[in-house]
């Protein structure tokens, strides 16, 4: 009897793709040009650092509200580093299933509709936009960031939903490599 769980075809081929290598791109958090070569295109990326993980765990965390234009005080969309660091560091000594903490290592990955307009998102956010926002902290300025990105035109197959083939490769690309340490879901 044969297995309902076998891979194959577009699932193997996707594999194969998120094995294959990604894009690098050094990252400044001093400058919002940072990304220019980084295509309108969606994807897969993931950003990578030398920061110690003592760093991230022991960041300010960010403002819970802001005002917006209007002078309307709303939530405080940019992640929770610190949060994310502590609860996801229990895991990596507890069950090794986060990605290991090399010298340099991935922190969070994820897929976007756009990989430039995200990975600015992620470096310089607007406080009602969901992201890292990495230069709000000056601490994390002090070490080496990498951007990593693949265009999802890099798959070998025909697709017609792209958010479905994205999610499915962030999870295939998180199982072979690891879970990043400030990734939530």
């Amino acid at each position: 009897m044969k297995s309902a769980w076998l891979v194959g075809g577009k699932m193997q081929q996707l594999i194969e793709c998120m094995k294959s290598g990604f894009t690098e791109i050094d990252v400044s958090l001093t400058d919002e040009n940072w990304n220019q070569s980084v295509p309108e295109k969606s994807g897969w990326y993931y950003f990578s650092t030398n920061t110690p993980v003592s760093v991230f765990k022991s960041l300010n965390t960010p403002p819970s509200t802001y005002k917006n234009k209007n002078g309307k005080v709303i939530p405080c969309m940019n992640y929770n580093l610190t949060e994310k660091a502590n609860d996801n560091f229990q895991e990596i000594n507890l069950n090794s299933i986060i990605i290991t903490i090399p010298e340099f290592y991935a922190v969070y990955s994820g897929h976007a509709k756009d990989l430039k307009s995200r990975s600015k998102e992620h470096t310089f956010s607007h406080p009602g936009t969901a992201g890292l926002a990495l230069s709000n902290y000056d601490k994390l300025k002090e070490f080496k960031w990498s951007f990593f990105y693949k265009p999802i035109s890099d798959v070998s197959f025909n697709y017609s939903n792209d958010k479905l083939v994205r999610v499915a490769g962030e999870q295939v690309c998180r199982s072979l490599h690891g879970w990043p340490l400030l990734c939530s879901e």
